[in-house]
């Protein structure tokens, strides 16, 4: 259970207020983080949403993890998407679309971080006999954000 990363997805979207329940509170006791916050978020209910950022908010604080902005958030999903990529859990073309949804997410043209990824995706739809070139740049991307992003 990575708190780093719900709150990284979280910002960006990508984990509902329906889905803390299970994703922190449940994941979060399994992975031997026992709080009274985290017990309480565990058995809330998918409708019960506004309590349920409430308590993912307070649980944030109480592991001292501050505010993330989007930039911020992005990186830390790219991290965890170029890990699956690289331990084969997740294909890089599917990975890199992740990470251009993920770039759209943030909403500033300021961020490039996660351009590599954007282009091999957007070229890999337009020349689908180049996928084993697109492919192995993934792959050295991901690399690059394993080894030097952590």
């Amino acid at each position: 259970m990575d708190l780093l990363l719900a709150q990284a997805l979280w910002v960006l979207g990508l984990l509902s207020d329906e889905r803390l329940p299970e994703e922190v509170g449940v994941r979060g006791l399994e992975a031997g983080l026992d709080t009274e916050t985290l017990c309480i978020l565990s058995i809330l209910m998918p409708n019960e949403s506004k309590e349920a950022r409430r308590l993912f908010e307070k649980i944030l604080e109480e592991f001292h993890l501050p505010e993330m902005d989007k930039s911020n958030a992005a990186r830390i999903y790219a991290r965890d998407i170029s890990k699956k990529i690289l331990k084969n859990e997740l294909s890089p073309c599917d990975g890199a679309n992740r990470l251009w949804d993920a770039s759209i997410r943030v909403n500033d043209p300021n961020f490039h971080d996660l351009d590599t990824f954007i282009y091999a995706a957007s070229e890999l739809e337009s020349r689908p006999g180049d996928v084993e070139f697109f492919n192995s740049e993934i792959i050295k991307e991901a690399n690059i954000w394993v080894k030097h992003n952590s």
